[in-house]
């Protein structure tokens, strides 16, 4: 199977560079059945990874420790694995859209294995909030998460990627993918970063579109100038903009647009949904970028423990939960907007050249917080690599800053 083939020529190349593991390996937001076309295709040339690079400083969190796997049972099975129960830990819900992407990756891997394989899913922050996920799952406390990146910029800041547009043809999680599966310089670095934290990544699961949200209808970044933009903070890609920040929490927001403190204001489509914005602020632009996607990964401990066989069922399955993603996340945005349009919300997207323009701002935005913290971290070589990656790779002409 052709899958199969890709999967096996990570494998192969994780293998090569001895990392431990059995490596797996925009105007407006597409609405249509998204279609993830995750080609991982190594390129071969073997890279070592410098001994240097691979310490990163962690903050853990000690949980208590139970066991997450059944005991060995005397069962046999056709297929070559040795019967495991896994806890999987999760934040969301069992119904809303994140909890049914675990519950697909959950259902391929148990029918895959035969059985072999089973799933304690627990639900609802069960187990811990999302803060506490990397320390449940690197203590081995639950055997698998669906690891927000976003929120552990210390302990795994390679992988915590500025925001860009995917580009052309692309799905939103296409670059974290790249990076993590593909590219022969950062492949390397970025398991080995998951290593020293304990874990292994199998896929990523994307992040819906971002949107401005005004008072006032505009078109494109110049009609932002002057107007009063709400955020957490002002940062250079918004002061670019000839904007007047105004400090707003998300949870104040409402009440700054509804009380004409804040004119603009920018984030997810989801969290627009969730706090109403739409209801004081009618005017909605996509401005072509998208969340950082979340990573399904397993403790370092239980991935050892999976034959070859399994961990190639958990990259499929990965792969298959990565495509409902898309499709939810494409289907969600469809239904949302359709309502609010005929509740008299407008909705535009900022041109190509301005989608660019802005790309670019926020990447470079990112990119030297990032190269702050890798000073800090003594890792300033390989954040450059991974940097000019993600840049080159999703189009941005982001250079790194002279030494």
């Amino acid at each position: 199977m052709k899958k199969g083939l890709v999967l096996g020529s990570v494998l192969a190349l994780a293998a090569a560079l001895g990392l431990g593991f059995t490596a797996c390996t925009a105007d407006g937001p597409d609405t249509t059945t998204a279609s993830v076309t995750t080609s991982i295709t190594v390129e071969t040339t073997s890279t070592t990874v410098p001994a240097t690079s691979t310490t990163v400083e962690t903050t853990s969190t000690t949980v208590a420790t139970t066991s997450t796997s059944s005991p060995m049972s005397t069962t046999t099975t056709a297929f070559p694995q040795e019967p495991m129960t896994l806890r999987f830990a999760t934040t969301s819900a069992k119904d809303e859209t994140p909890g049914r992407i675990i519950r697909r990756f959950v259902d391929h891997v148990e029918e895959a294995t035969a059985g072999a394989i089973t799933f304690d899913v627990f639900y609802d922050s069960t187990l811990g909030a999302a803060a506490e996920e990397l320390a449940l799952v690197r203590s081995g406390f639950v055997d698998m998460v669906c690891l927000r990146l976003s929120a552990f910029p210390y302990q795994l800041p390679l992988l915590c990627l500025p925001e860009c547009r995917p580009g052309e043809g692309r799905t939103a999680v296409d670059c974290l993918d790249h990076i993590t599966f593909q590219n022969r310089d950062t492949v390397p670095l970025i398991h080995a970063e998951a290593k020293a934290n304990d874990i292994s990544y199998v896929g990523f699961v994307a992040g819906g579109p971002n949107v401005f949200v005004g008072r006032e209808p505009f078109v494109t970044l110049a009609d932002l100038s002057g107007l009063r933009f709400g955020a957490a903070a002002s940062a250079p890609a918004l002061e670019a903009l000839g904007v007047t920040v105004v400090e707003t929490s998300p949870a104040g927001m409402y009440e700054a647009l509804a009380g004409d403190v804040v004119d603009v204001t920018r984030a997810g489509f989801s969290t627009t949904m969730d706090l109403k914005w739409y209801e004081p602020a009618e005017h909605y632009v996509w401005d072509g970028t998208y969340a950082a996607g979340n990573a399904l990964t397993v403790n370092l401990r239980t991935w050892a423990r999976l034959s070859p066989e399994t961990q190639e069922i958990f990259y499929e399955a990965a792969l298959d939960a990565e495509t409902l993603s898309g499709e939810l996340s494409a289907a969600e945005v469809r239904l949302s907007t359709g309502a609010l349009e005929e509740a008299g919300v407008t909705f535009g997207s900022l041109s190509p050249e301005d989608q660019a323009t802005w790309s670019f701002l926020l990447f470079e935005d990112g990119a030297s917080e990032r190269m702050r913290r890798a000073i800090t971290f003594g890792l300033t070589s390989d954040m450059t690599t991974v940097l000019s990656t993600a840049a080159a790779f999703s189009g941005i002409p982001w250079a790194p800053p002279a030494e």
